[in-house]
């Protein structure tokens, strides 16, 4: 994840870029809790990321 990234949530997540970690980004938005702890499980930074940008809350791996 790159600092772009870090910084471009909200663009992302509505659809701004093709690569990696923007779709992957888009995909944990998506994702129910199940998933989204799989998700975590492989890319802990993004999750946590994407998930306290949607919340406002850390992530909890077990919040299933």
């Amino acid at each position: 994840m790159t600092e772009y990234d870090k910084q471009s949530i909200e663009a992302i997540l509505n659809g701004e870029g093709g690569w990696f970690t923007a779709c992957l980004f888009r995909l944990i938005a998506k994702a129910d809790a199940v998933n989204r702890a799989r998700l975590y499980k492989g890319f802990p930074l993004e999750v946590e990321a994407v998930y306290k940008h949607l919340t406002g809350e850390p992530f909890k791996e077990d919040s299933k």
